[in-house]
């Protein structure tokens, strides 16, 4: 999703949370689904949710990572100083504040500064594969597959707060679990697990 589209997502979003419009007016008024306003709401609340519980209020977007900036921060917020990293990595400052720079970085790398850092970073890509494509439904594996349109994950990974919260909506009688299974592509099986655990 571009910034433009993030930021009329969430100025749409916000029309709702303050009632000044409805679902249904603002489905109609801007021709988007009701079942696409529900999931921007409840990506919106498991992307809060997680950043308040797993990521200490880092604010990360999980969408498109720039994962120099969250190490930047990261080095910020726990004080540690360059040279200590410089010392870690074995290079100098100059390549320590590019890797600040980088969108991305190699695993071993990423590894070195989980380490130094005391931080999972590598829990920021796996969120993302949670919210934005790791979610598929095993009828369409086939189709994907034969396409080549995208990754198949054989098995999903799902964090206790999505469960929790999915759950929570069955037995607050928000959702039915159809209703889930339909728009979530969560397995019926793998929800009723779940329903049983909790």
């Amino acid at each position: 999703m571009h910034h433009n589209e993030k930021e009329i997502r969430d100025f749409i979003l916000e029309l709702i949370d303050i009632k000044q419009k409805s679902i249904s007016q603002v489905s109609k008024e801007n021709n988007i689904s009701k079942k696409n306003l529900y999931k921007w709401m409840i990506y919106r609340w498991v992307e809060k949710h997680i950043k308040k519980t797993i990521f200490n209020n880092m604010d990360i977007d999980f969408k498109e990572i720039h994962i120099g900036n969250y190490i930047k921060e990261q080095m910020e917020q726990k004080e540690i100083s360059i040279e200590r990293a410089c010392n870690f990595f074995k290079t100098g400052e100059k390549e320590v504040v590019r890797m600040y720079g980088n969108k991305s970085i190699d695993t071993d790398s990423l590894l070195k500064w989980c380490k130094l850092l005391e931080y999972d970073f590598f829990r920021i890509y796996v969120t993302h594969l949670l919210l934005y494509d790791g979610i598929s439904h095993t009828k369409n594996n086939k189709k994907i597959r034969e396409s080549g349109e995208k990754i198949i994950f054989r098995k999903n990974i799902y964090t206790k707060e999505i469960k929790e919260f999915l759950v929570g909506l069955v037995a607050s009688n928000q959702k039915t679990v159809s209703q889930i299974t339909d728009e979530y592509n969560i397995p019926r099986t793998t929800l009723y697990k779940w329903l049983r655990k909790h």
